[in-house]
């Protein structure tokens, strides 16, 4: 049981239900009542503190979260709170707390986000260099995204995720193939596409690219409307535009949301995922894959490694502050499939 999950059922922020499992006053009575009742409902156990010697320079017990240069719905996003999720956990394992702290401004560090207040910080997001100073100060960990030289940063391989989707159509004995992007200036699909072309192409065999090149002001957040926009653009010019004998059989789609709207799509024009297409896509976000039939194969970043990983690295630079600063960690992600037997949960 999460803060995230308390917070999602009290309707108030994650900050606030870190406030009041940890006592800060500046919460009101009437609020405060109202989190603690739905976490006795939850069943969840608050885990205080504790110090040893391998956190010895633990101060405070809070870690930040720190969004750098995301629109506030971005941390509505499914693939965002599964992350923060076991990133909390984590965390909770050893005896810290997480604290979310949304960063508009990518050159402009907030005041409350400082060494007195929190012991450490991880940044999702797009970090400007006016910005790196106080990153440092902080002892901040990078992470999900590409890395950034100024910060040690963990996140998933993506090359992994498309040399692996690539290869799993491929094994599926598809030879005509697509990679769908909505967005051009996205640096990981752009990676994901990269990657994936790479692969088939070694096999001989060649992918239709359907990335848009557009621009677009909603650069880091689309609504499902922008996307189901953007999608119908990319088929119509791409997929449907070729008789049905030369149509792709297997598409990589760069993430779930994506693939679920890709599939209303391809149904309003009479194409049947899972007969005429295939379809594998990235994050394994349950909200959205339950709703597909057939269920398409996904590749997950490997959030239960990369959130190890980050708190591991984030203890280290808090022990070692003078350590060098630039280190990437890339964990490699694992396919989910619809097919057990082909299933990488366990690997």
């Amino acid at each position: 049981m999460s803060m995230i999950e308390i917070a999602r059922k009290a309707k108030v922020s994650t900050g606030t239900v870190c406030k009041v499992l940890n006592g800060h006053s500046s919460v009101s009575s009437q609020l405060s009542s109202r989190v603690y009742k739905v976490a006795q409902e939850l069943g969840y156990e608050h885990r205080k503190k504790r110090r040893g010697k391998s956190n010895a320079a633990i101060n405070t017990g809070y870690m930040g979260l720190l969004c750098v240069g995301l629109p506030e719905e971005t941390v509505k996003l499914p693939f965002m709170l599964t992350f923060a999720s076991y990133l909390e956990s984590q965390l909770s394992n050893q005896g810290m707390q997480m604290v979310w702290v949304q960063v508009p401004d990518p050159e402009v560090l907030p005041d409350n986000v400082n060494p007195a207040r929190m012991d450490g910080g991880f940044v999702i997001g797009y970090p400007g260099a006016k910005m790196l100073p106080g990153l440092h100060r902080l002892r901040a960990v990078g992470v999900f995204g590409c890395p950034h030289a100024g910060l040690d940063w963990v996140t998933t391989n993506a090359a992994e995720h498309g040399r692996r989707a690539g290869e799993y159509l491929l094994e599926r004995g598809h030879r005509r193939l697509a990679f769908l992007c909505t967005d051009k200036h996205h640096d990981v699909f752009a990676e994901y596409g990269r990657a994936f072309k790479n692969t088939v192409d070694a096999h001989g065999v060649e992918a239709m690219m359907l990335v848009s090149q557009k621009e677009y002001s909603f650069r880091y957040f689309m609504t499902q409307r922008d996307i189901r926009e953007i999608v119908r653009e990319l088929l119509q010019a791409g997929y449907f535009a070729l008789s049905a004998e030369k149509r792709p059989t297997g598409m990589y789609i760069a993430n779930d949301e994506i693939a679920m709207i890709t599939y209303q799509v391809l149904a309003e024009h009479g194409v049947n995922p899972g007969t005429d297409i295939e379809i594998i896509s990235n994050d394994n976000n349950e909200p959205f894959l339950a709703a597909l039939e057939p269920r398409p194969a996904t590749i997950e970043p490997n959030y239960m490694e990369i959130t190890r990983r980050a708190v591991e690295k984030l203890l280290y630079r808090i022990q070692y502050p003078n350590a060098p600063i630039g280190a990437q960690l890339l964990v490699p992600p694992r396919l989910v499939s619809p097919n057990p037997a082909v299933d990488e949960r366990t690997r």
